[in-house]
């Protein structure tokens, strides 16, 4: 990613598993101030609260002038599913990002967005996972137009198996089974 750092918008696979190259949505770890290198950031704390627990409604991010809130928010929640660079790259550049691209409010600067996040933790979790079952199944759908078209070329028993797995998650998505 490339100055001026402005948010992308990410594709559903992108979303569900990540990028496909860190590079395209996060800046080299030389480029990111050494401000964000460390813990007591604000900004690295809301972001390591982000990752571990998830951002639940206590919280308020405005998007600074220029910037779509939305767009911001989806490029740095696919960067942060992203395995390939090391987590202290990770969160350095999704802080960094967030800083600039949304308001410095009280909340983030006195980490106010931890009080309650308990007790309503089982209702975000559950919205998370309806939104990650749905860009799933947008990617599996693409994955099966793909497989319409090249199908041929696979290896014997490759698209049987893909039928076989795909048959079994939309079974978990629609709730008639407890295992993807």
């Amino acid at each position: 990613m490339k100055k001026p750092y402005t948010p992308i918008t990410v594709t559903a696979p992108q979303m569900a598993f990540g990028p496909a190259r860190w590079s395209d949505l996060a800046p080299s770890y030389n480029d990111i101030p050494e401000e964000f290198k460390d813990h007591h950031n604000p900004w690295v704390k809301l972001i390591g609260w982000w990752f571990f627990k998830g951002l639940s409604g206590s919280i308020t991010l405005k998007a600074k002038p220029g910037f779509d809130h939305n767009a911001a928010l989806s490029h740095v929640a696919a960067m942060m599913k992203s395995w390939e660079p090391k987590h202290e790259h990770k969160e350095a550049a999704a802080a960094y990002l967030m800083s600039l691209w949304f308001e410095s409010t009280e909340q983030i600067e006195n980490e106010t967005y931890r009080k309650g996040h308990n007790g309503d933790a089982c209702v975000h979790a559950e919205e998370r996972e309806k939104e990650l079952i749905r860009l799933a199944t947008e990617a599996l759908l693409v994955a099966t137009a793909a497989l319409g078209v090249w199908g041929d070329k696979l290896a014997p028993g490759t698209l049987e198996d893909f039928r076989c797995k795909e048959r079994a998650f939309l079974r978990y998505a629609l709730k008639e089974s407890d295992e993807p």
